[in-house]
């Protein structure tokens, strides 16, 4: 059995590197055979009972483990005896590399490191730092990196010191070192197969601005490529990460063209319905001012032939004839529909006009 322990820094990229190998057949790590605690469990049970906490600098370092922990290491090791080789990544086990060495010969580690403005850069992509945190950032990332190469060359024998960037551009050639270097028979896998989480160029090229070529971290950077098994061309580098940047540049740009014709077919589109919007409350303004207008003519009608009967009644003269009462009982009638139609309105003040000749005359008799 052959235990691969794959560490760094939380924003490295580590995960990709035991991506690519589990893709290649490393086994991914089963529960321990009695307590039933995953690795990741267990890395987070030691680190909670020490009450270590990552995100304060002053708090890490190596820690050192009691013998509790190292039934704990064993019980998870045991969980794992029938597969031939399989391993872990984990962040944490970089503050516990000391430990992992020191329970079983054949646990071998893979060191995963990345530039530092990798690591600002997916800082800042996934919005867990403002710009006044740059440098505690790097201050983390500088911890991380002294750990990975101190052990690193205290344990060369039993460690890979790999560039994550590099290791997920060129799959293959990561593979084949861990097969040479930890005598495993991992299959190849295509660049394609490869799964590897780029930051955004556009981030890593703006953090790289701010990080001055004198800054420790490029130092420390520096002495970690000059060291390590697997590597990366620097200037290659930095030339696609401009080329990225530059095609990414664009691509925003075309994305902001998009939004402003989108914004100005809105706006088109929100003037059209404010002015059916004006249209409408004009119309419904018609329409009210309509039916005040019936309202009133029907009012005045009813006035005059209530005064008109009163007048007959008085006079003692009778009506024509039994349409014509009918006919002034359903004007009096508020149960019998009026036409809101507004040609009604122009027609009838004919009738009312006849009315109120009617009612004049029977008062001049008076």
């Amino acid at each position: 059995m052959k235990i691969i322990v794959i560490c760094g820094h939380p924003n490295s990229g580590y995960e990709g590197v035991h991506q690519i190998l589990t893709q290649a057949g490393l086994g991914l790590p089963k529960a321990s055979r009695r307590e039933l605690i995953s690795s990741d469990d267990l890395h987070e049970k030691i680190f909670n009972s020490y009450g270590v906490d990552v995100k304060l600098l002053d708090s890490i370092a190596p820690i050192k483990m009691g013998k509790i922990w190292q039934y704990l290491a064993i019980d998870l090791f045991m969980g794992n005896m029938e597969q031939t080789n399989w391993g872990w990544a984990n962040d944490k086990s970089t503050w516990l590399l000391d430990f992992w060495k020191d329970q079983d010969p054949h646990v071998s580690f893979i060191l995963a490191y990345s530039p530092p403005e990798y690591v600002l850069g997916k800082a800042l992509i996934n919005r867990d730092i403002t710009s006044a945190e740059i440098d505690v950032v790097l201050a983390s990332w500088i911890a991380y990196q002294n750990e990975i190469l101190r052990f690193y060359k205290q344990n060369s024998d039993r460690c890979l010191l790999v560039n994550a960037v590099a290791t997920g551009q060129d799959p293959t050639t990561l593979v084949a070192k861990v097969n040479s270097t930890f005598r495993l028979e991992l299959f190849q896998i295509s660049e394609s197969e490869a799964i590897f989480t780029n930051t955004s160029s556009i981030a890593e090229t703006l953090s790289k601005a701010l990080i001055d070529n004198d800054h420790a971290a490029n130092i420390l950077y520096r002495e970690l490529e000059t060291l390590a098994d697997i590597a990366d061309s620097r200037t290659l580098l930095l030339q696609v990460k401009y080329k990225q940047a530059f095609e990414e540049f664009i691509e925003l740009l075309n994305e902001i063209d998009k939004a402003k014709i989108k914004i100005s077919g809105d706006r088109e589109y929100i003037n059209k319905l404010e002015q059916k919007q004006i249209d409408l409350e004009s119309e419904i303004q018609q329409l009210t001012q309509n039916n005040q207008e019936r309202d009133q003519f029907n009012s005045n009608r009813k006035a005059l032939i209530q005064k008109l009967m009163q007048a007959r009644d008085e006079q003692n003269i009778p009506l024509l004839n039994g349409d014509e009462k009918t006919k002034l009982e359903m004007h009096l009638d508020d149960s019998v529909p009026v036409s809101s139609e507004k040609p009604n309105l122009i027609e009838q003040p004919d009738e009312l006009e006849h009315y109120f000749t009617q009612w004049q005359e029977l008062s001049n008799k008076e």
